[in-house]
């Protein structure tokens, strides 16, 4: 307000503009300071605000990490998930075009429901399985005694016998399938070409594209199970798969177990003995300084699984089985950096999970899917 509207009168009627003036500077001044306090108690917030929100240097620099830790867990995630499933699509590619059975259930044909040829048909998995027992502690001597060109001339001898007798076999039946005669003069130029380069790119890898050397071993992987499918009946081939899941446990988690052994042997060194080369193993997964190992035998016996389901062309099965195998294995990716000195087996948890789904799919999903579809039920 102004001096000249806010006149005070004295006693005497006459006007006090000294009083006026005084008043409103006091005013003025009170303003002011209630202004700046506030202002000042804003400030505070503010900047208190600010300094609770601000991570501190050491947090910021552990959640850096984390992030980078769990980007690094993705990518390494990927390159493994990728090349099993692209051996698990193309055992079904296989098994489709060379299969001639009709569908089948799960091992309980006629003929196989008598207790004689289900105890014959396990004693035969237990004989298959003792075979690869055996070969697999040769193979773990012969790392540990450091005898490595021994263990890439059997490799080598392997994968020739792979890449060129199962095509050989396989294209055999696929031109009995569709076709009385097959042109063998091309079949054999092509066969001869395809078998040189995938043993070169295999076991020589440093000369080789990464790219062609997994693709190479993922086909060797899918035409090693076509065959295991084809000449195992049904019965022999989900047992053997049973017992190795406690054979893989044995093998890796236990102190005289013979791939606890070259674990072992690779890490005494500081991991300058490397593992087989080649056909021995696909791919290497760094999640801690020590690394995660895939071998071809985790592979092939992923594909059996799966090109098994295949061969009963229950492809509802072969989804959810190749879904619940993929989630087993990054289950076991995923605790792998808290037993990195030991070792994580990669079969159990995978096997089991698709096998158990497979059960449930064959003896509950299906028949009552069937049986809704008979009654024309829709849900």
């Amino acid at each position: 307000m102004s001096a000249v509207d806010n006149k005070v009168t004295d006693g005497n009627g006459s006007e006090s503009t000294e009083i006026t003036v005084n008043k409103d500077v006091s005013d003025t001044m009170e303003s002011a300071l209630k202004q700046e306090k506030e202002d000042k108690e804003n400030s505070l917030i503010i900047h208190h605000q600010f300094n609770s929100r601000r991570p501190s240097m050491e947090s910021f620099a552990a959640e850096e990490l984390l992030r980078r830790r769990l980007r690094t867990f993705v990518i390494h995630l990927v390159h493994v998930i990728t090349p099993v499933t692209a051996c698990l699509l193309l055992v079904v590619f296989f098994v489709d075009l060379t299969n001639d059975d009709t569908s089948r259930g799960f091992m309980f044909e006629e003929q196989e429901t008598d207790p004689n040829h289900l105890r014959n048909g396990f004693l035969t998995a237990v004989i298959y399985l003792s075979w690869l027992i055996v070969i697999t502690f040769i193979f773990a001597c012969l790392f540990v005694n450091d005898y490595h060109s021994c263990i890439k001339g059997t490799l080598l001898f392997a994968g020739c016998l792979i890449l060129i007798l199962i095509p050989l076999r396989c294209l055999r039946v696929y031109f009995e399938k569709v076709a009385d005669t097959g042109d063998w003069i091309t079949v054999g130029l092509f066969l001869w070409n395809f078998s040189l380069t995938g043993i070169f790119v295999i076991h020589w890898p440093q000369y080789s594209p990464l790219l062609l050397n997994q693709t190479f071993l993922v086909i060797s992987c899918s035409l090693l199970s076509l065959d295991l499918i084809r000449i195992l009946p049904d019965f022999i081939i989900w047992i053997l798969l049973g017992l190795l899941i406690f054979w893989d446990i044995f093998a890796v988690l236990f102190p005289c177990g013979p791939l606890r052994k070259m674990v072992d042997k690779a890490n005494d060194k500081e991991n300058k003995t490397p593992f087989p080369t080649g056909s021995a193993y696909l791919t290497r997964l760094q999640t801690e300084p020590e690394g995660h190992l895939l071998g071809l035998r985790d592979f092939t016996f992923y594909s059996v699984l799966i090109g098994k389901v295949a061969s009963y062309f229950d492809y509802w099965s072969v989804v959810s089985c190749s879904v619940s195998l993929l989630f087993g294995l990054i289950t076991t990716i995923t605790i792998s950096p808290f037993m990195a000195k030991k070792g994580v087996p990669v079969l159990p948890i995978s096997l089991s999970l698709a096998i158990v789904v497979y059960l449930v799919n064959h003896f509950f999903a299906t028949p009552f899917s069937n049986s809704l579809a008979l009654h024309q039920v829709y849900v």
